[in-house]
């Protein structure tokens, strides 16, 4: 039950960010109008940058101390000062020349605007602090309304009356929800953007996503920095083929040059603006954000945190909440290592962080090593509000998943259930009966042809041709496969 906006406390007025424009400011003006800037920066009082101190330091040994007045040069003094790597120094610089708009024409309304700035929120904070009894008098103080109360405690019969919304559960019985995270993690490559983008498709047609039903259709808002035009196009285009129009249910953020800058205002306002057009004519929304390390100032705690924070920053609150899920990584598995179940949030980078703020968190695994093998297995590992769905198989080929539904589990899970014997294999004379008369066949086909021929899982396949090439029986030009000689 949040507050309307107009109800004080207002935001707090963003000094680190005013500090971080008059740099940018600067940086941006540095080749077209060098004078100005550094007198600009000789007129600038250190008193005013305590956000940003070693950066506005750097800015003075360029303009002032001799150093080259370069946005190179001065990203050299923020490496020294910060005492991190040349590239991460760079990283902040352009930081800093991604909100510059160049100098203002009066030098004395810029240094107003910091010092005004930071009074109104040292204001804001001192009464903060103060007593809830003063509350009113301070917000009319400062030109805002009485404030309501902070904490809303609900009795046992109000919370019984509590009537849920019809689109508050967007998936599952609660594994995707508004106002609530949803974890969409895997290794680099494996499918996690495309997952994520059947969600999407789920959203707009109703129906299942990867196995789990959709309870109300949603709009969907793409939050990326990683997939371009070719890819979005590709993607976009198959599933055209398939029927399936997007229009008015999908929007996607082309790469920007400043990345996923949730840190940056102007970045989370034109995000806000996006969500609240979407939701222009009643259906719920998603957010996806894709992927989770664009967003992230460092790879700690304080730093997966603040990221978070921002996320939500730059979305819609209370009654017009939207669902969020975010793309991420999983670590690099130790040898032998395969999580399963609810171990498999450890798998999560940053999992203490980002996996305890999860209500919900997906993994998707591959079946083998083989690139060329489209199989997945899907795995719910934590689920806060329902009981977790057990995992499934898929093929994962031209940005559309289906089901396997004779996927050997037992092979999966390490052939523990496997009844005694010896397994069957693949052996030299199916090879050639499988290759016999083709002139090559992509690996797919092959492995389909071997589990046919030898009764074996496609992964004992993919390994009976790979140990085959290495013998010399086969051949492959990197595509096709055929019997050498």
């Amino acid at each position: 039950m949040s507050a309307p906006n107009d109800y004080y406390p207002p935001p707090l007025p963003s000094a680190p960010e005013q500090e971080a424009r008059a740099i940018g400011n600067v940086l941006s003006a540095m080749e077209t109008n060098a004078a100005d800037a550094r007198t600009w920066v000789a007129r600038l009082s250190a008193e005013l940058f305590t956000e940003h101190p070693d950066a506005f330091a750097a800015l003075r040994a360029v303009a002032v101390d001799g150093a080259a007045f370069t946005v190179r040069g001065f990203t050299t003094e923020l490496e020294k000062r910060l005492d991190v790597p040349f590239n991460v120094a760079a990283l902040k610089a352009n930081e800093f020349l991604g909100i510059g708009v160049g100098l203002e024409s009066d030098f004395s309304d810029a240094q107003t605007v910091l010092a005004t700035t930071r009074a109104k929120r040292q204001k804001i904070q001192t009464a903060r602090r103060m007593e809830a009894d003063a509350w009113d008098g301070i917000g009319l103080e400062l030109g805002g309304k009485a404030a309501p109360p902070l904490l809303t405690f609900l009795k046992p019969s109000e919370i019984l009356d509590w009537k849920q919304p019809v689109d508050l559960c967007l998936v599952g019985d609660g594994l995707v929800t508004r106002g609530e995270l949803v974890l969409i993690a895997g290794a680099p490559g494996i499918g996690k953007s495309r997952a994520a983008f059947a969600l999407a498709v789920s959203g707009a047609t109703g129906s299942d996503w990867l196995g789990q039903p959709v309870r109300s259709r949603f709009r969907t808002l793409f939050i990326q920095c990683e997939n371009g035009m070719h890819r979005l196009h590709s993607d976009f285009k198959a599933l055209q083929l398939t029927g399936v129009d997007l229009e008015g249910w999908v929007e996607v953020l082309a790469p920007p040059d400043v990345g996923l800058a949730f840190n940056q205002a102007k970045f989370r306002a034109e995000v806000l603006a996006a969500c609240q057009r979407l939701q222009t004519g009643g259906h719920p929304l998603l957010v996806v954000i894709d992927p989770w390390t664009e967003c992230t100032q460092g790879d700690d705690k304080d730093g997966y945190q603040t990221a978070l924070r921002n996320i939500r920053a730059s979305v819609p609150t209370g009654d017009a909440a939207p669902a969020l899920a975010i793309v991420c990584h999983t670590r690099k598995p130790k040898e032998e290592e395969r999580a399963s179940g609810r171990s498999l949030l450890n798998t999560i980078a940053g999992s203490y962080s980002i996996g305890s703020a999860a209500r919900a968190a997906f993994v998707l695994q591959k079946v083998t090593d083989e690139s060329a093998d489209p199989r997945r297995v899907w795995s719910c590992c934590k689920a806060n509000n329902c009981e977790m769905p057990a995992p499934t198989a898929w093929t994962c080929e031209d940005a559309t998943f289906t089901a396997l539904p004779a996927f050997d589990w037992d092979e999966w899970r390490g052939g523990n259930s496997k009844p005694a014997g010896r397994p069957p294999k693949v052996t030299e004379a199916h090879i050639r009966e499988a290759f016999s008369g083709s002139l090559g066949m992509v690996k797919k086909h092959a492995v389909a042809k071997l589990v046919e021929l030898a009764k074996v899982s496609a992964g004992k396949a993919y390994e009976a041709i790979n140990r085959h090439v290495k013998s010399g029986l086969l051949t492959t030009d990197g595509e096709f496969y055929r019997l050498a000689g």
